[in-house]
């Protein structure tokens, strides 16, 4: 009887710390590849994904979430200045960017008003949406195609 009760409690003391921490256990989350804003440009040429390549000008850029260990998520609203690859008809564009590494992101501070940035619009969404965002500098550097532009 006594090794039956014992039996019964380390089951009990088990399935609770079972319990206890699937229940406190989060999600991890992690970048599987960091990959550079040069790796990133080429890649996507290599696999046709890229539509356009537009320079805009920042209007207005705002945090869509709280910060977070080092995300702090934000949103920008852009106009289309000048297209520098493919065709792109649209006016306005929108990017994010803030998401942290483990989302792999790059780390680029939220924009001002006024900034130039470079936008990728992605071949596989049919509503044209931003498929990366650079800011002009970085860009420039990391693209060969539009070094001369």
């Amino acid at each position: 009887m006594a090794r039956l009760r014992k039996c019964v409690e380390y089951f009990t003391r088990t399935i609770g710390l079972l319990a206890v921490t699937t229940l406190t256990v989060q999600p991890a989350f992690a970048c599987r590849v960091m990959r550079s804003a040069e790796q990133r440009v080429s890649n996507a040429y290599r696999r046709d994904d890229v539509i356009a390549v537009v320079l805009v000008h920042v209007e207005q850029a705002t945090y869509t979430g709280e910060l977070s260990f080092d995300a702090h998520p934000w949103q920008a609203i852009a106009t289309a200045n000048r297209i520098l690859r493919g065709t792109y008809s649209s006016g306005q564009v929108a990017f994010y960017g803030g998401l942290g590494s483990a989302a792999c992101d790059l780390g680029y501070p939220i924009p001002s008003a006024g900034d130039e940035w470079i936008v990728y619009i992605s071949k596989a969404d049919a509503d044209g949406r931003v498929w990366n965002a650079f800011p002009k500098r970085v860009a420039i550097q990391a693209d060969p195609n539009i070094r001369s532009q």
